[in-house]
């Protein structure tokens, strides 16, 4: 039920990590990777738990293995996933230049990938460093563009993410230090949601919970 505490001022965020992907298994290859059976599992449960939540909003991650997730879960759920840059891991895919426009577009149909995705060049291509402080900086912006693009009241939202940023934008959401975020004091299960309510005229974050992976069982998986 929407709101869980029945104040129509507030907007409910879950944060999701991606299912475990080849390069998580693996501790190599490529990083813009697909997710192994594991974690399209992994999504499909995270999917069947989220379902009648409420969520109307789900944004993801370009990568691979986050738009395998979202689409396991969007199905789940009646709700398309939106592609957002600005989601994507620390240091992008570093010197790997992502899928195309058109590589993006073929793959997944049913997320629409618009202009900020040229149709010929890895999307990332011009992305491949950044230090902590930049992510920390990119997760401030993710966390006021969300308070802009979603007014008091308005449905619940869902972001599918990875362990390092979703790490930042937690410790921006409760006031932390970027020295608190890439410590990886909080673990970040693989399809492990976070939850916060944005509270009042304001939106106050408070955390209602964190890393949830029970819906998992005995699929969950951790990989640092």
């Amino acid at each position: 039920m929407y709101p869980p505490n029945g104040d129509d001022a507030c907007v409910l965020l879950y944060i999701i990590r991606h299912g475990e992907s080849e390069r998580n298994r693996d501790r190599e290859g490529p990083y813009d990777c697909p997710l192994t059976e594991a974690g399209l599992r992994q999504a499909e449960l995270t999917g069947a738990w989220l379902r009648g939540k409420g969520i109307a909003h789900l944004y993801c991650s370009p990568a691979i293995r986050t738009c395998e997730t979202a689409l396991a879960i969007g199905r789940a759920i009646g709700v398309a996933p939106r592609p957002w840059a600005e989601l994507v891991e620390w240091g992008y895919f570093f010197e790997e230049p992502g899928l195309t426009g058109a590589e993006l577009a073929a793959r997944f149909p049913e997320i629409p990938f618009g202009d900020e995705f040229p149709k010929d060049r890895g999307w990332a291509a011009e992305r491949t460093e950044e230090s902590w402080e930049e992510l920390f900086s990119r997760a401030e912006f993710v966390r006021d563009e969300l308070l802009r693009r979603h007014a008091p009241g308005d449905a619940p939202v869902a972001l599918v993410t990875h362990a390092h940023f979703a790490r930042h934008l937690l410790a921006v959401l409760l006031g932390l230090s970027a020295h608190d975020a890439w410590s990886g004091r909080v673990d970040i299960y693989n399809c492990s949601v976070t939850c916060f309510e944005f509270r009042g005229e304001t939106g106050a974050p408070v955390l209602c919970y964190a890393n949830a992976h029970g819906h998992l069982g005995a699929s969950a998986t951790y990989h640092p």
